[in-house]
């Protein structure tokens, strides 16, 4: 489940990402709010 703060971070605890070879990566990242869109916070990405 991703939460939204009123501060403008969205926190996503399990983004799952495919390879090319059919493995899965699973990570915990943060996205802030930007005019428009959110963009990601390189600085919190979690290889879970």
């Amino acid at each position: 489940m991703a939460n939204y703060s009123l501060s403008g971070k969205l926190h996503v605890p399990c983004v799952s990402v495919s390879d090319e070879f059919g493995g899965i990566t699973i990570y915990d990242i943060r996205l802030n709010k930007q005019t428009g869109s959110f963009g990601l916070d390189m600085e919190s990405v979690k290889l879970l």
